[in-house]
């Protein structure tokens, strides 16, 4: 009897460990042009993604001073059609920034999108790299 508790704690005890994964078969085709263009890829992902956030944070401070700027002149309004004149100057104001705003991220956007893909095209441009002549890992 005793014999048979052994069995039955070392066989629960091999289905409690978890099975590992099968290792993964080695990636061929990585090499120092690839990372290359990788690492150039995301330092310009990185960069474009600051100038994006730049310009947003400006489009906000402006979209800001100028909203102060309007409460303060309608502060000032004498009569109605003062504050008829502030109210609308305001709402052209705020269609005009809000459009020229949206015009300059997207050109930023296409600029990041174009300084993005520059290292990426030139690898695929090269043509894929032969797994034969690829160092092993």
């Amino acid at each position: 009897m005793a014999m048979s508790r052994d069995r039955r704690s070392k066989s629960s005890r091999a289905e409690a460990d978890p099975a590992l994964p099968p290792p993964s078969p080695p990636f061929f085709g990585a090499n120092e042009e690839g990372v290359a263009a990788l690492v150039a890829a995301s330092m310009a992902l990185t960069d474009g993604l600051e100038r994006i956030g730049r310009e947003w944070i400006g489009l906000t401070r402006e979209s800001l001073t100028y909203s102060a700027a309007t409460g303060i002149a309608l502060l000032d309004a004498a009569s109605i059609a003062d504050v008829a004149t502030v109210a609308g100057s305001f709402a052209s104001g705020i269609v005009e920034r809000s459009t020229s705003g949206t015009a300059r991220l997207m050109e930023l956007g296409l600029e990041v999108a174009g300084e993005v893909s520059a290292p990426l095209t030139s690898r695929i441009e090269a043509g894929p790299v032969d797994p034969v002549d690829a160092p092993a890992p």
